[in-house]
């Protein structure tokens, strides 16, 4: 899945690396000038409790 949107005030990002570092995961980030970032969303795997 790709999604381009140029500009933006990075609140969106800021929101969803707290949340997600709040679960145990962790955001990566890929930088190319030029080309633009991709965000790399990690969360852990969680067995399901009967």
């Amino acid at each position: 899945m790709e999604i381009v949107r140029p500009g933006g005030t990075g609140l969106g990002l800021f929101v969803t690396f707290n949340l997600i570092r709040k679960m145990g995961g962790d955001v990566r980030v890929e930088s190319e000038v030029g080309k633009g970032s991709k965000f790399i969303f990690v969360l852990p795997r969680y067995k399901a409790q009967a």
